[in-house]
Order: structure tokens, then C-alpha cells, then sequence
């Protein structure tokens, strides 16, 4: 009878429990952007996209049942230099054509300090997709998050710069990639 009265117990309370889900932010245009900074020769070679689309459902102090899905256009990056710009989306570079979307997938968040994250994911670009380990800080204000991180991505494994730009010279096998994600808590009436 005890056994029982516990598997009804358990039961109400499973069925009477609300499901508690992460809230779900929506990103804003303004404020966001991705800027990728690359060596060629000793100087500085920049590019950017302020186009990105995210779905992010986080609870900043339950990061771990949340989850990150973002993907940029990659017809989106320029760059002020209108060569870069141009080889940017050539079959040997970005390949915009042929691969219109860079993402980043991740379901395995984790907070290190009050306002220091990383996730655990998997950075799709060109068609190749990898294992990312995407750190980021954290803060809120009022009813706006930003979040905002920087990696060093190997750009030949990913196949950019292909043929003789492959090799680490004159352009430098590491591309530095900073972020800034501005999004609001989406409103659950609407």
C-alpha cells in the first residue's frame, strides 16, 4: 500500500509540475554582427556581417537546458577592401554560391563564473562541419541580452583560401572572429 501511495504521489506531481523551459530570445539587427581579422603579409585584413539569425533559448542561470543555433549569410560579409570583399565569395574562398549559410549548433551550454559561458558545438562552414568550443560573456540589461566572445578558427580547415592560398603564406592560416549577439526576451503572448 505504501509503494503505491508513493507511485500516486509521484505521478500527481509529475502531471502537476509545470514544464519549465528556457526562455527563448529573439536577436536584434542592431548591435549584433560577426568581424573575422586575417594576416596577409603583416597587415591586417577585416570583414564583416551585421546578418544574423539566431535561436537561442537560454536561462542564463540554467544554461545547461538551453540550447544556440546560429547562422549567418554568408553572402552577407564584406569587407572595406572590395577585393577581399569580392574573393570573399569565390568558389576557393566563402563559396557563397555553392554554401549559402555559415552555422554554429550547440545544446551542451555551461556557465564558468557570473558571467563568463562557453558552449559546446559544432560550427558548420563551407560544408565542412567541426567541433567548436564557443566561449562567451553574458550580460543583461533590463530585458536585453548581449553576449559577445572571440575564437581563432583555422581557415584551411575549412578549405578557405584553397590551391596556392592553402599554405600559412602570405596568408596567415589563423583568422581571428569576434561576436556580438544583441536579443531581447521574446514575449511568450504574442
Amino acid at each position: 500500500i505504501i509503494m503505491k501511495l508513493l507511485f500516486c504521489i509521484c505521478t500527481l506531481l509529475l502531471i502537476a509540475s509545470p514544464v519549465w523551459a528556457a526562455p527563448v530570445w529573439e536577436v536584434l539587427p542592431k548591435g549584433s554582427g560577426v568581424i573575422f581579422t586575417a594576416v596577409m603579409d603583416g597587415a591586417k585584413l577585416e570583414g564583416s556581417s551585421k546578418e544574423i539569425h539566431a535561436d537561442i533559448a537560454l536561462e542564463p542561470d540554467a544554461p545547461q537546458d538551453g540550447h544556440i543555433r546560429v547562422t549567418v549569410p554568408v553572402k552577407s560579409f564584406t569587407s572595406e577592401d572590395e577585393d577581399v570583399s569580392a574573393y570573399l565569395m569565390d568558389m576557393g574562398w566563402l563559396s557563397a554560391k555553392q554554401f549559402p549559410e555559415a552555422s554554429f549548433f550547440s545544446d551542451n551550454i555551461r556557465r564558468l563564473e557570473a558571467t563568463r559561458y562557453e558552449a559546446q558545438g559544432i560550427l558548420t562552414l563551407k560544408g565542412i562541419s567541426l567541433p567548436l568550443l564557443l566561449p562567451f560573456t553574458l550580460e543583461i540589461k533590463d530585458n536585453t541580452a548581449y553576449a559577445r566572445g572571440e575564437i581563432t578558427l583555422s581557415r584551411t580547415a575549412f578549405h578557405i583560401g584553397e590551391g596556392d592560398w592553402a599554405k600559412p603564406e602570405p596568408l596567415a592560416d589563423e583568422v581571428v572572429v569576434s561576436y556580438t549577439i544583441a536579443a531581447t526576451r521574446r514575449d511568450e503572448d504574442k
